[in-house]
């Protein structure tokens, strides 16, 4: 979801303690990301485990695929597609 494949030099750096690259489209990703956790945090206080399974569930909102799939087939549309689906849903 950020852009990058799993065994690339950066996601080691990562796992390592490297700071990201300053790429504005790293930081946008990473911004929709939090905001995505943030308004599932904030629609569901009192079930942490359905805010963490929601991403990977089917929605009939996004054609029957979960918001994960929309997300990586998508990238940054996609996760700016489910941020605005989760501000609608609670009325942000």
């Amino acid at each position: 979801m950020l852009g990058f494949s799993p065994d690339s030099d950066a996601v080691v750096g990562f796992r390592e303690g490297a700071a990201p690259p300053d790429d504005q489209n790293l930081l946008a990703r990473v911004d929709h990301l939090f905001a995505i956790h943030e308004s599932l945090r904030l629609m569901l206080p009192h079930n942490r485990e359905l805010a963490y399974q929601w991403p990977t569930v089917r929605n009939r909102a996004f054609d029957n695929r979960s918001p994960v799939e929309i997300m990586i087939e998508q990238g940054l549309p996609g996760m700016v597609v489910v941020c605005g689906y989760l501000d609608e849903a609670r009325g942000a």
